[in-house]
Order: structure tokens, then sequence, then C-alpha cells
């Protein structure tokens, strides 16, 4: 946990932890994730909390997040997800984001690698993810290179499709992330049935 801050603040650091712990849960629940897949962080004073590296995600407790100063020190038992640059990177380039979500949406990442894409726009249910979904290309997992590709997708769009890898929302709290990945996952499985029967037996 970070130190030197306000009550008012620790507080709010605290809330952040659970609600990382409860967003990771339900995720796993609703199979937007492997176990030991996906990240999520929320913004706080001084940097960001983030989900540790390696740690079943359905047993994710608040105390086992990580506190990750702007600078990218963090300190504790437990080493930050392997994805924490790219969070960084994403605060920084949206100031509005108070949260971000990386999960391994399959019908999303399928329906994107096929060619095909949602218009959000289109769905009142879907006004969390914003207008826009970006696309972005392969790059390895964890690497500065993603980092820097998937916060300049971001500059505009809140959601992000990782080509062979999974999907990226900025929310402005962890809730409306996932209730923005759910959207995208479900505009995804709409966009795939109707191509499906567009195309006939």
């Amino acid at each position: 946990m970070s130190t030197g801050i306000s009550i008012a603040a620790l507080m709010e650091e605290v809330r952040a932890r659970e609600a990382l712990a409860y967003v990771m849960r339900a995720a796993v629940q609703k199979g937007l994730v492997d176990v030991l897949g996906g990240n999520a962080s929320v913004r706080v004073e001084g940097g960001f909390v983030i989900t540790p590296s390696q740690v079943p995600k359905d047993l994710l407790r608040p105390w086992d997040m990580v506190f990750v100063s702007w600078n990218g020190e963090w300190v504790g038992p437990k080493k930050p997800s392997m994805e924490w640059r790219m969070h960084k990177l994403i605060y920084e380039t949206r100031p509005d984001a108070g949260a971000v979500l990386h999960l391994h949406n399959r019908t999303a990442l399928a329906l994107h690698e096929a060619g095909l894409g949602v218009r959000p726009g289109d769905y009142v249910e879907a006004h969390a993810l914003g207008d826009c979904v970006a696309i972005v290309p392969y790059r390895p997992a964890g690497s500065e290179e993603l980092a820097a590709e998937v916060a300049k997708a971001m500059r505009v769009c809140r959601a992000a499709v990782l080509l062979r890898h999974g999907v990226v929302v900025a929310a402005e709290n962890p809730y409306v992330a996932l209730d923005a990945a759910e959207a995208l996952e479900d505009l995804s499985a709409v966009a795939a049935i109707k191509e499906a029967l567009r195309s006939g037996p």
C-alpha cells in the first residue's frame, strides 16, 4: 500500500483494492478471462493499484493488489501484473480514466480477427464503450511496444481489441469498465450471429 498519503486517499485506495478483487472474480465467473489471465487497475493518489502477477483471479483479496507509483516503482512481496506499463501509459494518455481492465473476451477477439467489427454507437446498452473500438496489432504481452500501441490507440477510443491477445477498456471506475467489457462481448456475439445469418446455410 502507498505511504505518506492522507486518510481520505488511504480509504480511497482501500475501496479501489476491494473493487478490483470483486471485478476480477466477476470476470472469471462470466468467462471473460482465464483464472490466471487478465489484469485490472484503479488510479489512486500517487499512482495506481493493480492486480498481482500469477495469482488466481477468483481468489484475489484486497491486500493482494500492488501499488505502482507514477515512476514505475512498487514494494511488497507480490509483483504487479506484467502489463503494468500498459496501464501506466493509458492513465498518462487518458486523464479521464479512473480504471483500466484487460480481459480475454473470446467472441470479441474471434470477430475482430476475422476482419469484422462492432458499432457500439448503434446500441444503447453499449454506452459505456463509447463510440469506437480500436484495433491494436499483435505485440508481445508485457512489452513496452504493446503498452505504447495500446495507449496510442486509446487516445480516441475507450476500448481496444488486441489481436491474438484480448481486450482493454478504460473507464471512470472498474465497475463501468467491466460493464463495457461485457457489452463488447455481447455486441461481438450479436455481430457474429448476424454475419452467420446473412451467409446462410
